[in-house]
């Protein structure tokens, strides 16, 4: 049964691919990164990074720049998170450098510790961003001075991805929409893992296209391909796993093989503390093209052994020896690969208990917050202090929390989490300040806590639409229609990695816009009578105002229905000079049902002596 699977960096493996350095007037390019060795580059001594202490740092003109090590690695880190092409490297050295020793000492080396498993803090980091990278040529490597025995170099780096900035937050609303779909509560973690990678096989087809010719698909290589394309190779399918599982709170990594042999990705996940082997690519490839030599779930929760069950001679699912046969793995991973495949419904692990809080989101206090926990097996429910001890993390601030469940007696040796919620409170004080044809102005109290923005919203065509967000707890929504009622709501958010935790909405105000100035087409005396004319405009009625002085003190008012477009004015006294003008009004109920008006501007005064 023939399974060679065209793995990460497929697209780049192509080994004849990478030219000598010699051909690359610009700078020295790496096909595929984490294999740089293969067009020359320092040979990777591990999958963690060699150089993980602090960074010795020093500024210049303002920037910052940084020895090899944490603080250097966590400046690079963002800039590849935003899919940026052109990325900026400051870093202090003791060795003069150019083009070439620059991407053997520095590019390489930033590259893996941006990406490292031991600084990742998120679900879009570590792995995830990795196996993201399609390859980097160093641009340029200038010397800007020199001091206290150390050079100081801005390195200018061209990287290409498998997806853009704008592809990756696709993945996230794919992500989001997963999980606003798939409630965790009262699901055993065998459930909802299993449950990621159902969606992941039945959502996506292996791209044989993409495997062929990598080059003209690039999207097949990560988690858009899987989750927005549908369609992807096993490194898509690996990275979209990893990806919604860490969202989950689960321990899981991206694995390889060889990519000269086996050329495979696939993921390992951690169920009471043992690492149990997932592979999507290969339970879904058994579904799609009908074999029956392997159950659809035999790469489920399995071990490393049974999963080379099936392997050529080219070992598809042996780890590969130069990224992960290093202390940081075996330390940190290796020694707790299970030995045998996971069994469900076991009596003794809690992975196999359905765990249910009390809530799935709660508003942000300023105060720790601890839901209540009930965890049960099948029909029993098992006893805090007895079967379980519960701790709580991140529970203070907006963003995600974490329940730790931690077994006793009999489920000893065995844990789960589940997450919940923490919201920004929800916004109160809402109120417009000022209304025009087009637009209206809105202001509303400061939320307590430290939030992201607000999204402002209005009622339009039957649904909210979103207007706009801001930072500040005022705005004018702009855009409008002339004359038209709106109603409008606000609610405060807080960005946590790269996700919108929203508050509740604030109770809704209504306002209208005011309507368009109207214009006089003639005005006429008559005895004792002026006749005034006009060009309508949208509204619910008009205002005429006239007085003998024209500064209008004094004057009279009386109103006319929106289908008039004249009006005569009676009783007037002979050989006065009257000024009049007109205006249109918005009549409307507001949110608590009184009646109120939105006047548009006054039409310029017209003078007129009464017969």
């Amino acid at each position: 049964m023939k399974k060679l699977i065209s793995l990460l960096i497929s697209a780049v493996l192509v080994f004849g691919l990478c030219a000598p350095f010699s051909a690359y007037a610009d700078g020295i390019e790496v096909q595929n990164p984490l294999y740089a060795h293969s067009s020359g580059i320092k040979p990777l001594r591990g999958g963690n990074v060699i150089f993980m202490e602090d960074s010795v740092s020093a500024k210049y003109k303002g920037y910052t720049y940084y020895t090899k090590g944490r603080q250097l690695y966590n400046s690079v880190k963002p800039q590849l998170e935003k899919r940026k092409e052109n990325v900026t490297i400051r870093c202090l050295s003791k060795d003069k450098m150019d083009i070439y020793s620059a991407t053997n000492s520095i590019v390489y080396f930033c590259y893996l510790g941006a990406t490292d498993d031991e600084l990742s803090v998120s679900s879009t980091d570590g792995d995830y961003l990795r196996w993201v990278v399609r390859s980097f040529v160093t641009q340029s490597a200038e010397k800007d001075t020199k001091k206290n025995g150390y050079n100081y170099y801005t390195v200018k780096v061209k990287f290409k991805y498998y997806d853009t900035a704008a592809e990756e937050k696709k993945v996230d609303s794919a992500v989001n929409s997963y999980l606003n779909s798939h409630p965790t509560s009262g699901k055993t973690d065998f459930q909802i893992i299993k449950e990621v990678h159902d969606y992941i096989c039945n959502k996506n087809i292996y791209s044989e296209v993409a495997a062929d010719s990598p080059e003209d698909y690039p999207y097949a290589f990560c988690a858009y391909g899987t989750l927005v394309k549908g369609r992807s190779v096993c490194q898509g399918y690996a990275a979209a796993f990893y990806r919604i599982c860490k969202e989950l709170g689960y321990k899981v990594r991206f694995v390889s093989s060889d990519p000269d042999w086996g050329c495979h990705a696939w993921n390992i996940i951690r169920l009471d503390n043992k690492y149990y082997t997932v592979d999507c690519t290969w339970d879904d490839q058994t579904v799609d093209s009908g074999d029956n030599e392997v159950e659809p779930y035999y790469y489920f929760l399995t071990t490393a052994a049974l999963a080379q069950e099936y392997d050529s001679i080219l070992g598809e699912h042996k780890l590969y020896s130069s990224i992960y046969d290093t202390n940081y793995f075996e330390t940190n991973y290796k020694q707790y690969f299970a030995d045998d495949i996971y069994v469900n419904n076991s009596e003794s692990q809690l992975s196999s208990c359905s765990v249910s809080l009390s809530s799935a989101s709660f508003t942000y206090s300023g105060k720790e917050i601890k839901p209540a926990v009930t965890v049960k097996n099948g029909n029993a429910i098992l006893r805090e202090g007895t079967h379980y001890s519960v701790s709580y993390s991140s529970d203070i601030n907006t963003g995600l929390a974490r329940v730790n469940v931690t077994g006793k007696g009999s489920y000893a040796k065995s844990s789960t989490h589940r997450t919940f919620k923490i919201i920004p409170s929800a916004v109160n004080g809402l109120k417009y300040t000022e209304n025009t044809t087009n637009s209206v102005k809105l202001r509303w109290n400061k939320n307590g806590g430290a939030v992201s923005g607000y999204e402002v919203q209005y009622y339009s065509g039957g649904k909210w639409v979103t207007a706009l967000n801001t930072s500040a707890n005022s705005c004018t929504v702009s855009s409008l229609s002339k004359a038209e009622k709106y109603s409008f709501r606000v609610r405060a958010y807080k960005t946590v990695n790269k996700h919108n935790y929203y508050g509740a909405f604030s109770s809704y105000i209504s306002a209208s816009t005011k309507p368009a100035k109207v214009k006089i087409k003639s005005v006429s005396a008559g005895k004792k009578s002026i006749t005034l004319n006009w060009k309508k405009v949208k509204s619910s009625g008009y205002q005429l105002q006239y007085s003998t002085k024209k500064s209008m003190k004094g004057s009279k008012k009386l109103s006319v229905k929106a289908k008039k477009d004249k009006r005569k004015i009676k009783k007037l006294k002979t050989g006065k000079t009257y000024y009049i003008r007109i205006r249109s009004y918005k009549k409307y109920k507001n949110e608590k049902g009184k009646t109120k008006y939105a006047y548009g501007k006054w039409s310029a005064k017209k003078a007129v002596k009464v017969k």
